[in-house]
C-alpha cells in the first residue's frame, strides 16, 4: 500500500513540471511613455521560430509558453 502512494504521489509531482518560459516587458519610447499597440517579436534563432506579442493600453506585453532552447 506505501508503494503505491508513494508512485502516486511521484506521479503527481511530475506532472507538475513547467517547460516552458514566459517573457514580460513593457515597450517605452525615447521620452519613456508606454507605446499601446506595438508589435513584440520574439525569435529562437535556434529553431528558426517567432513569437509575437501585441502591447496593451499600457505598454505592457506577454509572451507565454515559449519552449527553451536545447543546444
Amino acid at each position: 500500500m506505501r508503494f503505491l502512494l508513494g508512485v502516486l504521489f511521484l506521479a503527481a509531482v511530475a506532472f507538475g513540471q513547467v517547460t516552458t518560459g514566459t517573457i514580460l516587458g513593457n515597450v517605452t519610447d525615447t521620452t519613456g511613455a508606454s507605446v499601446a499597440g506595438a508589435t513584440v517579436t520574439i525569435t529562437e534563432v535556434n529553431k528558426n521560430t517567432v513569437t509575437r506579442s501585441m502591447t496593451d493600453e499600457s505598454g505592457a506585453f506577454n509572451a507565454p509558453f515559449l519552449v527553451p532552447s536545447r543546444r
